[in-house]
């Protein structure tokens, strides 16, 4: 059977996210035998700094009611010593994912803006994983070269992220490559 199921009312407000794509706010996945959505709440562009909410929802087993799993608090990033470490300023977070392998861990990008001639280029972009139980906060700084531009994919970053904890050594011996320059991890 196909089933047609509404994400809940705070999750889609036309007139917070009308100039966002979905995947920019908001993912779904499959963690654990939960189906779980995250959104990014509030109109996070009007207010620059302004704290706000990341919300975990669960689908519930006759998958007919979406509940509140977890609430955290995008302060609680912007405050951690990993985040003031890249001197950015509060940014707003896109394309939040959840992680399919471990409750309560999501990962989120962030991407510093500057004006040059009256367009807006990206100085730096870094892929944040914060463990919102624990409230800790990783950070992953991207290439230059290569940028987080559209939907992140939760089992590619879960998949990676568990190979690192679960074969440190091989990853140890494999920063260096061949020609001696260090790999982006």
């Amino acid at each position: 059977p196909s089933y047609n199921i509404d994400v809940p009312r705070s999750a889609d407000d036309p007139k917070i996210y009308r100039h966002l794509s979905a995947e920019e706010f908001r993912s779904m996945a499959c963690v654990g035998d939960t189906i779980k959505l995250v959104c990014v709440d509030g109109n996070v562009f009007q207010v620059p700094g302004k704290s706000f909410d990341l919300t975990v929802y669960a689908l519930s087993d006759d998958l007919s009611e979406w509940t509140i799993d977890r609430k955290y608090n995008v302060g609680n990033i912007w405050a951690s010593e990993a985040y003031h470490s890249t001197g950015m300023p509060n940014l707003a977070p896109l394309f939040p994912v959840l992680s399919i392998n471990e409750d309560d861990v999501i990962y989120l990008v962030f991407t510093p803006l500057k004006l040059v001639d009256d367009r807006a280029e990206c100085t730096s972009q870094y892929l944040i994983r914060v463990d919102m139980k624990n409230n800790k906060v990783q950070l992953y700084p991207q290439s230059t070269e290569s940028r987080i531009h559209s939907q992140v994919l939760a089992s590619e970053i879960s998949a990676y992220q568990q190979h690192l904890q679960d074969h440190p050594r091989e990853i140890e011996a494999t920063e260096l490559g061949a020609s001696g320059k260090r790999l982006r991890l």
